[in-house]
């Protein structure tokens, strides 16, 4: 049975018609004693609470009008607590972004689970220092990072998607770059809960795409 508080949140098209849903599902609580119509509830909730996003913004640069968390700063912490996996989609990447790539250089040596899918726009277009950094992760670790190219043929991969271990992603404006990671205006959300699992799924099938090229033995 579908969780009843999941779907007046979620599927229900407005609030008079999540309400209604809402009402009918706690009608039906009625033949339960209070101690089983209180579990029924707390099961609800938190199971209402495990599968709903949670977001939070982040950005770069002044003005914004609220105090907002740090792109680079959460890019990083996601990068250095992934456990399983990680998923990076790069539109520009130079070396302004050298601590985030090194936070990623660290945390594919010292953890042997650790898988990378990496997308890059017109691959042949980038830094050459910072793509030799990302060459290098896919040669030194093959079965674990994956490094993939796309040229605009099908249209430029404009977005900037971070996700780690499919349960966290950020996306946003900020290219990897020192502007973008500190001094330009930038925005994103902090995502936390199923849409980040949607994400990497989007990703890897960008990745498989026939206009995808492995990028290992280029530059």
């Amino acid at each position: 049975m579908p969780n009843p508080l999941e779907v007046a949140l979620v599927q229900s098209g407005n609030a008079t018609d999540a309400a209604e849903s809402l009402c009918a599902a706690m009608d039906a609580l009625g033949s339960l004693d209070p101690p089983r119509r209180i579990s029924r509830l707390a099961d609800w909730i938190q199971g209402a609470r495990n599968n709903l996003d949670r977001a939070t913004l982040v950005g770069t640069g002044e003005g914004w009008g609220v105090n907002i968390q740090s792109l680079e700063r959460a890019s990083r912490m996601l990068i250095r607590e992934s456990q399983s996996s990680v998923h990076l989609t790069v539109y520009s990447v130079t070396e302004g972004a050298s601590q985030l790539l090194s936070d990623l250089e660290e945390v594919v040596s010292t953890r042997a689970k650790l898988v990378v899918h990496l997308l890059i726009n017109r691959p042949s277009e980038q830094k050459q220092p910072s793509m030799d950094r990302l060459r290098r992760m896919a040669v030194d670790y093959p079965q674990r990072v994956f490094l993939r190219g796309l040229t605009p043929s099908r249209g430029e991969l404009h977005a900037k998607v971070l996700v780690s271990d499919r349960r966290r992603a950020i996306v946003g404006s900020a290219n990897l770059s020192f502007n973008g990671l500190n001094l330009s205006r930038e925005l994103g959300v902090l995502l936390e809960g199923p849409r980040a699992w949607e994400l990497g799924d989007m990703v890897e099938g960008l990745c498989l795409e026939p206009g995808a090229k492995d990028l290992t033995h280029e530059f």
